[in-house]
């Protein structure tokens, strides 16, 4: 069973910090997508972002903000598709920092 993902790494995360993903994506058909969070080594445990997202035909901005739930020296950003099969075009990648409220 093959299951098709794609992973950027990402630089230190800390615990409790909020960041946000923001990225474009479209698909040659519609299809569910999960973008995660994760550890980029062994064991890859989730690091607090974990959501199934409707990928359309048509160019969409996606932002998801999330909670660190560990700090790690490195993060990786994974977008995965299980088994399903389309083609996909991931753009204007940004991982940001931002601000807790006061």
């Amino acid at each position: 069973i093959w299951q098709v993902n794609v992973a950027r790494p990402l630089p230190a995360l800390r615990s409790q910090q909020r960041y946000r993903v923001t990225f474009t994506v479209k698909a040659d058909r519609p299809v569910d997508m999960t973008v995660e969070v994760t550890q980029n080594e062994p064991p890859y445990k989730g690091l607090g972002l974990k959501r199934q997202i409707a990928v359309s035909t048509e160019p969409t901005e996606w932002t998801l903000d999330f909670i660190a739930e560990k700090s790690v020296d490195w993060g990786r950003l994974r977008f995965d598709l299980g088994k399903a099969i389309a083609r996909i075009e991931l753009s204007s990648f940004r991982f940001t920092e931002i601000a807790s409220p006061p």
